[in-house]
């Protein structure tokens, strides 16, 4: 997700650059830049040795 208004305080956001990471959104207000997000996701398989799967 790539933010247009800063999730402080609303005002809208510039493109600033930020060492490797190339030009990222910049709150002049807050003075603090805004990454992207990432949702991360773990899926565990649980079974034992007779392969049988733990469901809960």
């Amino acid at each position: 997700m790539r933010y247009k208004y800063c999730p402080n305080c609303g005002a809208k956001l510039s493109l600033r650059e930020a060492g490797d990471d190339g030009k990222v959104p910049y709150c002049d207000h807050c003075q603090k830049y805004w990454f992207d997000t990432f949702s991360d996701a773990v899926i565990v398989l649980v079974y034992n040795e007779k392969n049988e799967i733990a469901l809960s």
